[in-house]
């Protein structure tokens, strides 16, 4: 079966650190394929790499992750 790919967003450096660190994606089925630090950077990585999942902070600067 395919991988599933995911994008994690998040203002906070360490916390997307910490998520690559503690999960084991590949294991689990799924494939980080970029990370955001605010929401413009999401967006740019959602449109450039089509992820089936966004793992996202609500509260960032500029574009939030709800926007």
């Amino acid at each position: 079966m395919k991988p599933i790919s995911v994008i994690v967003a998040d203002d906070d450096q360490l916390i997307i650190e910490d998520l690559k660190a503690l999960i084991d994606w590949e294991k689990l089925g799924f494939n980080l394929v970029a990370t955001a630090q605010n929401g413009s950077q999401a967006l740019k990585r959602l449109k450039k790499y089509r992820p089936q999942v966004l793992i996202t902070d609500i509260i960032m600067p500029g574009m939030d992750g709800l926007e």
